[in-house]
């Protein structure tokens, strides 16, 4: 009988207040990459404004992604920060 998997969805909020080194770097990435598509006349704070100025900034969920997978490969299939509703730390493997 083969084994049922369970499928988990994580949501990471990664921001200028983010404390951890891996999202520490990601961010730094998306600053990076966003010069492209913000404007230097009136600049934008956020993602989803970026998004709804610019309609070719959907460009950088992958820009973005590419650079933080060295990012995600350091991480040997684990991501060890996800706390559960009783304020559990678990461990989440990902295939």
């Amino acid at each position: 009988m083969p084994h049922p998997k369970i499928r988990l969805v994580l949501r990471a909020v990664i921001d200028a207040n983010s404390t951890a080194a891996w999202d520490t770097y990601s961010y730094r990435e998306y600053l990076v990459q966003q010069q492209l598509f913000n404007s230097a006349d009136a600049p934008v704070t956020t993602f989803s404004e970026l998004l709804s100025v610019n309609l070719k900034a959907k460009q950088l969920h992958f820009l973005t992604g590419m650079a933080a997978y060295s990012y995600v490969a350091q991480l040997k299939g684990s991501y060890h920060r996800v706390t559960g509703v009783l304020c559990n730390t678990f461990s989440v493997w990902y295939l």
